[in-house]
Formats: structure tokens, sequence, C-alpha cells
């Protein structure tokens, strides 16, 4: 598929009906399947309820929350989820960043550039929202996003918002920030909430 021909729309939390919020939603659990298979149907429905409630209430669960939609004959075939997240550098002042979660490609549509064209237009919000990078996790996908521009970082991360304060809540091996070249912090930073 040729990026030109990629459409990707931005649907904000209150403005998409339940049945195009699950069609989107499905891309990513079927990209995923193999990862979500040990947790429990009933766990996964819970949360899937939960998020379609916020979207459709028009919460979204967190601020400035967007999902980026690529379509391909009309139906949603890769997603990205963005908001802004507050995090705070062990003694320095807080940050707040792009978060990108969520990117998933149908699995049938992979390599057709989908994926990077939802990722662009979730990186374009940083502009748009004021910031100036976008702080994610990825696991297999780090040389895809490294090519895009982003780079890793070896911060230890923790959530003071949880009883286990210093737990690192990301569960993927790599944390990114986009772009590469932006100034960060070294040192310990409070994620300020769990993983997304």
């Amino acid at each position: 598929m040729d990026e030109r021909e990629i459409e990707v729309e931005r649907w904000l939390p209150g403005e998409v009906a339940a049945e195009r919020l699950a069609a989107a939603w499905g891309v990513g659990e079927r990209a995923f399947a193999e990862m979500m298979r040990p947790r429990p149907a009933e766990e996964i429905e819970a949360g899937r309820k939960r998020r379609l409630e916020q979207w459709v209430d028009g919460d979204g669960g967190a601020p400035h929350a967007m999902l980026h939609v690529a379509l391909a004959d009309g139906e949603p075939a890769a997603t990205a989820t963005t908001f802004a997240r507050t995090v705070i550098p062990e003694g320095g002042e807080a940050i707040e960043v792009l978060a990108l979660s969520g990117v998933a490609v149908e699995p049938s549509r992979q390599g057709g550039g989908l994926g990077e064209a939802v990722v662009r237009d979730a990186f374009a919000r940083l502009g748009e929202l004021g910031l100036s990078v976008c702080l994610y996790q990825t696991g297999l996908a780090r040389g895809f996003y490294e090519r895009m521009g982003a780079r890793c970082v070896d911060n230890w991360f923790f959530d003071g918002t949880s009883d286990v304060v210093k737990c690192n809540p990301w569960t993927d091996r790599y944390v990114m920030i986009y772009p590469g070249d932006a100034a960060w912090p070294t040192g310990a930073i409070d994620l300020n909430g769990g993983h997304y």
C-alpha cells in the first residue's frame, strides 16, 4: 500500500460510536493475540468494557486522549493511542510528555506502511499540543522506531502512585523517546502512573 493512499483518522473520546471503537480495538486484539492469550478471558472483557465506557462517555482515560486509526478499504487496519502524561525526574521539574500506546496493525496487512502512518500521525501531536517529547515502550519494534528518528533511554522508571514505589511499571523491554535528539534527563523518573 502506498503511504499516500493511507487515510489516518483521529478519533476523540465521546465522538465515535461504540461499534467503530470496538472495530479499531479489535485490530490490537488480533495483532497481540499471542501476548493476551495467558490472560483470563473475563479480565480481557472487563478491560475492554471499561475502556469502551470511558471513550463513549467522552473521558478517554487520560488528558488529550486520541485514537489514531489508519483505514484500509474503509475499515480500521492500524491504530495508535496518544495522550498527555506528566512524568517527574527525581530531583527535577515535572515534564509533560506525549504518551504513545496501543500501536497495532491488522496481522494480514502488516508491512504495508499502515503502522508508520499512524505513528507519524501520533508524533505530529507533539507540536499541536506544545510538547517536546513522546515517551513510550516497545519490545520487538525498536528498529522500526529508530528508523523513524526515536532512541532508547536507560532511565530507571518507577510509579510514584503505586504502593510498590520502586517497581518498574513498564512491561516491554525498551523505553524510547521521540524525537531521538530531544533533551532528556538522566537518572530515575517517576512515571506518575502505570505503564501504557
